[in-house]
């Protein structure tokens, strides 16, 4: 069994120093969120073992933290999600994500999106959450600061969602994360388009969900709806062949 975050933390400590040779000191690490002991902080526990087993291998792909200074999300607790827009949609897309069958049904936006079980996915389900801007930043960020910053650290990007192995990367903010998956983490796998929200390669196993940022100003409901609807006529179209 791989040691994902041992492996992770291996692949920071070049890709920090990189960093910090060109100048920027708020480097924050994420990766596969921890799931051992809690002391005010949740330490790494089973969470290798967890996703060695899981079917679906679930990533959130975003830009960058906002103003989390050098950090860890791994490490971060639940008792805060539910006071955030940005975590209670990603603990409310891990629901659906997560638990959709093969003939498309899916929780209800009802059923998924309450305190306690929006709570229990972040603490007890296994997921991922990779930013492509490692260096923490503001409430927002240019399309073109992005990217650059992707090029430049980009052999860093591509190792750290090559030791992963996910099989659904959810890439929050729409067009220019995707644009990153396709063009620098995997630029000569070629992903069919399903529909709008959708991409997918069956050679690798590896479907790709163009969604919203889990911060944009839209209501839950509708991020929600609009991605299990996308996943659903995907999941129908491979069932039925059409």
């Amino acid at each position: 069994m791989s040691d994902y975050n041992n492996e992770l933390n291996n692949l920071f400590s070049d890709w920090e120093k990189a960093s910090e040779n060109d100048g920027f000191t708020d480097f924050c690490r994420d990766g596969l969120l921890y799931k051992g002991m809690v002391d005010g902080y949740r330490h790494s526990g089973n969470e290798s073992e967890l996703w060695d087993n899981s079917i679906k291998k679930i990533l959130f792909l975003f830009k960058d933290s906002n103003n989390n200074g050098k950090d860890d999300y791994r490490g971060w607790l639940p008792n805060n999600i539910i006071n955030s827009v940005f975590f209670k949609t990603v603990a409310l897309l891990l629901v659906g994500i997560d638990e959709i069958k093969e003939n498309g049904i899916y929780p209800s936006f009802n059923e998924a999106f309450n305190k306690e079980r929006l709570t229990k996915a972040y603490e007890e389900k296994v997921f991922a959450i990779v930013n492509c801007k490692k260096e923490s930043g503001g409430g927002s960020i240019s399309k073109d600061v992005l990217l650059k910053f992707a090029i430049n650290y980009g052999q860093y990007l591509k190792k750290e969602i090559d030791i992963l192995k996910p099989t659904i990367i959810y890439c929050g903010g729409k067009g220019s994360v995707i644009s990153i998956v396709k063009n620098i983490i995997f630029p000569s796998i070629q992903f069919n388009q399903s529909n709008e929200n959708i991409y997918f390669n069956s050679d690798r196993n590896i479907l790709l969900i163009d969604g919203w940022h889990p911060s944009a100003r839209s209501s839950y409901e509708k991020k929600y709806l609009s991605i299990m609807e996308a996943l659903k006529k995907h999941l129908v179209k491979v069932h039925t062949g059409n």
